[in-house]
């Protein structure tokens, strides 16, 4: 964590946090288990980064804190208010002017019949931060210059497919930078992007977190992209958080073996290797209907003890503000620290 963000107070506080679906029919209704009991907090001008394989919760996660989607249990805070007390709709404007989402398919969220003006210039008249005219052309081109799209006239005056990939993800973010947000919410905004151009949308997240003081949920399944923009890492597992702290602690010193996995699963671009090829899973991720009891990954697990078969542990401190959900630490004896997350 960055040393200014320490001693402030929460923006965003997930407590608790669970979703369950229903499918079946009338007969026979089950649930599917895709979030279960996850909290942690975002500070202004801080990024979390929740990490995992794809079907491990991190969408459906940060679904919820966007009210994309309704939520089974939990808490959402925003600035200390109960977000979920607002029906959805226009009652909660204010929530989701300050809460924006970024999508992974950069082509798939611009409607390719219009141009990069009418989607800059839409949410500006939504929230009612520009008139039309001269000020809301120059607002639209000012949001392409902090995104650095320029010339921004040209760009404004383009269709969706006139653009690349990297080009049409920027217009997305300076879509949800229209409103003036405090939290953004990035659902892997890279993976659809050249691996020569995503730094750039990196950079550009980084920039806004310092000048801004923008805070961001950041989903990804790549450890890389995780350590270099988060400030915490969370690792996700089958709806479950099981290890968390700043990124470097998490990444660089994992102790869960599910992080140790994916980390072994990274190319070592000296040996052309992976990291430790020592460390392999068994089997297949559990389904989210049937959840076997204890840990979601005893079953793959080539360190698995036998109470990792009956019981979930809590959360255990290893270091300053890195923590493990793992029966080979203890049972959760440690109490978390405020801005930790645990599920």
């Amino acid at each position: 964590m960055n040393a200014s963000n320490v001693g402030t107070e929460p923006l965003l506080e997930v407590r608790s946090l669970t979703k369950r679906f229903l499918i079946g029919s009338i007969f026979k209704t089950r649930q599917v288990h895709a979030v279960e009991d996850v909290s942690f907090s975002v500070k202004p001008g801080q990024v979390v980064a929740l990490v995992g394989e794809s079907g491990s919760g991190k969408t459906t996660t940060i679904r919820m804190i966007a009210r994309l989607i309704p939520v089974t249990r939990g808490e959402i805070r925003f600035k200390g208010a109960d977000v979920l007390k607002t029906e959805p709709g226009r009652a909660s404007l204010p929530y989701r002017r300050m809460v924006q989402m970024i999508f992974q398919d950069p082509f798939a969220s611009l409607n390719p019949v219009h141009t990069i003006e009418h989607h800059l210039a839409r949410p500006l008249l939504i929230h009612q931060k520009a008139r039309s005219g001269a000020d809301l052309w120059d607002r639209v081109c000012a949001l392409l210059e902090t995104v650095e799209l320029k010339p921004a006239p040209e760009i404004a005056r383009r269709y969706p497919h006139q653009l690349s990939g990297g080009q049409r993800q920027r217009v997305a973010i300076a879509r949800a930078l229209a409103v003036d947000p405090e939290l953004i919410l990035a659902d892997e905004p890279i993976s659809m992007l050249d691996v020569s151009i995503r730094m750039g949308v990196l950079n550009l997240i980084e920039r806004l977190k310092h000048e801004r003081r923008i805070a961001f949920v950041y989903i990804t399944h790549d450890l890389a992209s995780a350590r270099y923009v988060g400030d915490l890492v969370m690792v996700m597992y089958a709806g479950h958080v099981v290890e968390g702290g700043p990124g470097e602690d998490v990444i660089g010193a994992a102790v869960h073996p599910y992080t140790q996995l994916l980390l072994s699963a990274v190319p070592n671009p000296r040996a052309g290797l992976r990291t430790d090829r020592t460390l392999e899973a068994r089997g297949e991720v559990p389904s989210l209907i049937d959840l076997p009891p204890g840990c979601p990954f005893a079953a793959r697990c080539p360190k698995a003890l036998p109470v990792c078969r009956e019981a979930m542990p809590g959360p255990t401190f290893i270091g300053e503000g890195h923590w493990v959900r793992c029966h080979l630490f203890g049972a959760g004896e440690s109490a978390a620290p405020s801005g930790a997350m645990k599920s």
